[in-house]
């Protein structure tokens, strides 16, 4: 109820909407998504603002949108370099010129289209005087997911120009936070060689991301 002048009360109903959703209607974390929502102002009320909370896992903003006439679009997109794979939603509040307001609530899941980041490679030993036949050698990746790192596997390929068949060494994970990881796995090279290697890092949803190759060589040191 609103009260107009100092003798009459009449009843106003708060602003309704319809047609909310999110475009593109499938949300994932590489194209930027857009919370929209129609509303309608009751017996020739304006309306006034509207104010979107978005939320996720990792990331949450707050707009103030100034709304005017009858009916308006109240709509919030949010940046894909702020989203990651998981459960999301707006809140969308708006209120009209009498002090009515109304509330929808949007959920929707923003699926995981994003590879693992590998984000460095080192090897051990990596001195070119350390690195002989029969010396094990330990490759190391640091590896970012952002749905969660406990989602991600990684394998290490490697070969040689003695041996142009890839082997594959499942890579074992050492320490994690929950979107980083450390991954660790050996080889050790059999004769002197040109050894090239890499990693391929995979995630729950099958996206996978495969560096280059790194070059090792692997000689004899002859000091007398």
């Amino acid at each position: 109820t609103s009260s107009f002048g100092s003798d009459e009360n009449i009843s106003v109903s708060p602003p309704t909407y319809n047609s909310t959703g999110i475009t593109p209607s499938t949300a994932n974390d590489t194209s930027n998504v857009t919370c929209y929502s129609y509303w309608q102002s009751a017996q020739g009320v304006l309306l006034q603002s509207a104010s979107i909370i978005f939320n996720s896992s990792n990331y949450s903003a707050t707009s103030t949108q100034t709304l005017s006439g009858n009916s308006s679009w109240a709509n919030l997109t949010v940046n894909s370099s702020v989203l990651e794979a998981g459960a999301a939603s707006c809140n969308i509040t708006v209120s009209d010129e009498v002090g009515g307001s109304n509330s929808t609530l949007i959920s929707f899941t923003v699926t995981d289209l994003t590879a693992p980041i590998v984000t460095s490679l080192n090897t051990s030993p990596n001195a070119t005087a350390d690195l002989d036949p029969s010396v094990q050698v330990t490759v190391t990746a640091n590896i970012t997911e952002f749905s969660n790192a406990s989602n991600v596997t990684a394998i290490l390929q490697y070969n040689s120009t003695s041996n142009a068949t890839i082997t594959n060494v499942t890579m074992t994970r050492t320490s994690n936070g929950t979107y980083w990881a450390v991954f660790a796995a050996n080889f050790t090279p059999s004769d002197e060689a040109n050894y090239t290697y890499r990693v391929n890092a995979t995630d729950t949803a099958n996206n996978t991301n495969v560096t280059s190759f790194n070059n090792l060589s692997v000689l004899y040191d002859w000091t007398w």
